[in-house]
This record gives structure tokens, C-alpha cells and sequence, in this order.
């Protein structure tokens, strides 16, 4: 799929160590030669490069306003956001609960948000594109469930939200 250079955001450790020029030398000698590059750039569901950052700089060196990806919908490295923490949890979960009314956003059980109360009920925060998997700890990716869903769910992506991301975030 063609995914638009602008839309594509470059992990840090990327710019850390910078590939050899060598290396660059020899994917553009290969693309000269071919017309493409030797395999797909690959980034998460919400545009993070995690592989193929040598195409990335060659096309914004050709002038390119895109470049083939594919998106990875397997487990990320911790390098690329498993350990993230989410700052303000108690102020998210607030907000969380009100905006839904107090249900549980999977089952529709009504949770609390007393740490020290029924553990079964308590309202715990769901990545709803799990960190895992590039999700970011954004209010927009969070949704309050209790811990029973929040447990059978893990780090799974409904089909849909896949569906929805590929039509939303590269269009």
C-alpha cells in the first residue's frame, strides 16, 4: 500500500545510529536498477516506521510524496512503545468513567473507581490499539472496561479498529 511520506512519523533510536552510507549506496543502486525498492518499508497501524527506514530516506531524497509499506498488525518491539507510561492515569480514568456513564465499555457492567473496592469491578484502562502493537496512550486510544474484559482482550485488535485505522490514518 502507498502510504504518504508526510504521514510516516521516525522512531528516535532511527536517528541515533544512521545507516551506513554504503548501505544507502546499495538500495539505491538496486532501485536505479529496478524501479522499486527490494521490499516494503513497514510501519505501525498509527504510521510508525519500524523497518525500512533506508527507503524512507532515499524517497524523501528522490523528492517521493510516497512509498510502498506495509502495516504490521504483530507485536512491536519495546523499543517502540510497550513501556510508554500513561501520565495522569487517575485524571483518565475519571474522565473515562464519566464519559461512559460508569459501564464497563465491553460487557456494559457498572465498575467503580475506588482502587481498594471489588476488584472485579473496578475500572481499569484498555488500549484500545494496544502499546504492543504501536498503539499510543492517548484518550482517544483508551476506553474503560473492567478487568475480566480487560483481561480476554490482551493485546488484541478488533477487525474493525484495523479497518477503520487503514481508512482513517493514511487517507
Amino acid at each position: 500500500m502507498l502510504i504518504k511520506i508526510s504521514s510516516i512519523r521516525i522512531p528516535e533510536i532511527f536517528y541515533r545510529k544512521p545507516p551506513r552510507q554504503v548501505k544507502i549506496e546499495e538500495y539505491m543502486q538496486y532501485f536505479n536498477e529496478h524501479g522499486c525498492f527490494q521490499k516494503p518499508a513497514t510501519i505501525t497501524q498509527r504510521g510508525l516506521l519500524t523497518d525500512g527506514f533506508i527507503n524512507y530516506l532515499l524517497a524523501c531524497e528522490m523528492g517521493m510524496d510516497s512509498v510502498e509499506c506495509t502495516i504490521n498488525t504483530e507485536v512491536v518491539s519495546r523499543r517502540f512503545g510497550k513501556n510508554k507510561r500513561i501520565h495522569n492515569k487517575d485524571y483518565k480514568r475519571r474522565a473515562l468513567y464519566i464519559s461512559q456513564g460508569g459501564l464497563c465499555a465491553c460487557c456494559g457492567k457498572q465498575l467503580h473507581l475506588d482502587p481498594d473496592g471489588d476488584k472485579a469491578t473496578y475500572m481499569t484502562l484498555d488500549h484500545i490499539f494496544p502499546l504492543s502493537r504501536g498503539g499510543i496512550s492517548s484518550m482517544e486510544n483508551l476506553q474503560g472496561v473492567c478487568r475480566k474484559c480487560n483481561e480476554e482482550k490482551g493485546n488484541q485488535i478488533d477487525d474493525d479498529i484495523i479497518e477503520y485505522a487503514m481508512r482513517t490514518a493514511f487517507a
